[in-house]
């Protein structure tokens, strides 16, 4: 009964200790998670910010060639 009591024993120590692995990874698990949501929202409003500024600078560019369009035929 001693041997059988032992290797239970030893089981539950194992299980316990497999425990607090599986806990210890988790919670590593859960801030790299996390951190990637933070990333991707930054990336989110990167890429938003972008988009934001090639409209920007396709309107400059129209405006530009139109002046530059608008100066030609003034000199002509």
């Amino acid at each position: 009964m001693s041997q059988l009591s032992n290797a239970a024993e030893n089981l539950i120590t194992r299980l316990s200790e497999n425990m607090k692995t599986i806990r210890s990874q988790s919670e590593r698990i859960e801030y790299w998670m996390k951190d990637f949501k933070s990333m991707v929202d930054q990336m989110e409003k990167i890429e938003a910010d972008n988009v934001q500024l090639r409209k920007k600078i396709e309107e400059m560019e129209r405006q530009h060639a139109k002046e530059m369009a608008d100066l030609a035929r003034q000199q002509k």
